[in-house]
């Protein structure tokens, strides 16, 4: 990019701390990425074809849009893609060998690493064979929460990620605790390269003035929100026949990564105050999760039982308008932020929600 201002990353970097992804699911998080939008307006609720995942529609109606395009056709960059593009992967050329030096350049490497079948370099190969995951409070006999691999669900362990950046004006070795997403990736970069990020149809927000720290949590957003829409065979896994249909990624156990009714919506809240995740379930009984993540960090106790009914609708409130948002509208004030104003003639009487049925 112009004057390289994003640079190898090393230990002297500026990594946000709560860093969030949409959705934990890799081809609608990497949508994310590369649009800054939510899912419910990329339109790529999960990994299938049929979830949009690198669809021709999606191709069509979303790609001239991602930053890269953007970037590419407005402000003169070249552009280059190395890795895993949504669920394709891509093989690397020599573009930094034959790139033009009369342009500005953008590089994306998307490393597909991190997936099956987890070959480890041969320097590698035997170095970690007595290591043991992690086990953690939420960890059993599966892994956490009974998951043995995969990311699909709204804990911490799936929709948390770290997030590393190095560049110029960004003072080393700070740390930031204001909420950041994948959504903001794109119009992060496009702010970076002087592109008027307000012309752009994305739902998150540069957080380069957070990063030359010329904003404070007063101004900053407090919440973000995650969805997801889950994946499920309409026949019945002949090694799991009392599963019943509806489930996929079933293992020889009948432990299974995913489920139709494995369908939700979040909203993410750091604020100064709070702390707190609010998940509502799309399924026949609305199941309702809450937890305190600063006393519950682990998330064992659902608190939607206890938490005060004022609170509930609120939430539900916010997160009906987060899972409408589009563009300006994704970055309104949240429920814990001091610029709130709830007023309950706004509740969307066409989708409200029952919140006495819990999980």
């Amino acid at each position: 990019m112009k004057e390289n201002p994003i640079q190898t990353l090393t230990p002297r970097c500026f990594p946000p701390r709560p860093q969030f992804v949409a959705s934990p699911l890799c081809c609608p998080s990497r949508a994310s990425i590369l649009t800054g939008k939510y899912p419910h307006n990329h339109h790529v609720i999960n990994n299938t074809l049929e979830g949009n995942c690198s669809s021709t529609a999606w191709q069509k109606s979303q790609e001239p849009h991602t930053f890269p395009a953007l970037l590419r056709a407005d402000d003169g960059y070249q552009t280059f893609f190395a890795g895993k593009y949504l669920n394709q992967a891509n093989r690397s050329l020599d573009f930094l060998q034959h790139k033009s030096s009369l342009q500005p350049f953008f590089m994306l490497v998307s490393i597909p690493a991190p997936h099956s079948p987890w070959t480890s370099a041969p320097q590698y190969e035997h170095r970690f064979n007595s290591t043991k995951a992690p086990r953690s409070p939420n960890f059993n006999v599966h892994g956490k929460f009974s998951l043995p691999l995969d990311k699909r669900q709204l804990y911490e362990f799936d929709i948390k990620v770290p997030l590393m950046v190095r560049g110029p004006n960004i003072k080393p070795n700070q740390t930031s605790r204001m909420p950041v997403a994948n959504v903001d990736l794109g119009p992060t970069i496009l702010d970076i390269a002087g592109h008027d990020i307000d012309n752009t149809q994305m739902d998150g927000m540069s957080f380069l003035p957070l990063m030359e720290g010329k904003v404070n949590s007063s101004s900053w957003r407090t919440d973000i929100l995650v969805e997801y829409e889950g994946e499920g065979s309409n026949v019945t896994d002949p090694a799991c026949p009392l599963l019943g249909p509806g489930v996929s990624e079933c293992f020889p156990d009948c432990v299974c990564e995913d489920s139709y009714n494995n369908t939700y919506a979040c909203v993410r809240t750091v604020a100064p105050s709070v702390n707190m995740q609010y998940c509502e379930f799309d399924d026949h009984e609305v199941f309702v999760e809450v937890y305190n993540v600063t006393a519950d960090p682990y998330q064992l106790t659902n608190i939607a039982k206890t938490i005060d009914q004022e609170v509930l609708e609120k939430m539900n409130h916010r997160l009906m308008m987060l899972q409408s948002c589009a563009g300006p509208s994704c970055r309104t004030p949240g429920v814990y932020d001091a610029r709130y104003k709830f007023d309950p003639r706004q509740m969307f009487p066409s989708r409200s929600r029952r919140l006495k049925k819990t999980k």
